[in-house]
């Protein structure tokens, strides 16, 4: 039997607020083949300019979140 991962298209981003609640953001639907972070957080300030959000998340606080699942390649 030869078991492999296999990656999901789609990741999850969890941001926590940069406040005293420490409440948290989760997005789903991330791409999860990006490598650059830099992208990823790009996009996400973008969303959350438009929601007048963007000062409310530290990108370092971020995790993103890509789920593999195990086949069998037998």
């Amino acid at each position: 039997m030869a078991y492999e991962f296999e990656t999901e298209n789609t990741a999850t981003f969890k941001f926590t607020k940069s406040t005293m609640t420490q409440s948290t953001l989760t997005l789903a639907g991330i791409n999860s083949s990006v490598s650059s972070a830099q992208t990823i957080v790009n996009g996400i300030q973008r969303m959350l300019w438009i929601t007048d959000q963007v000062g409310s998340y530290e990108p370092t606080d971020g995790t993103r979140t890509v789920k593999q699942d195990v086949i069998d390649n037998s």
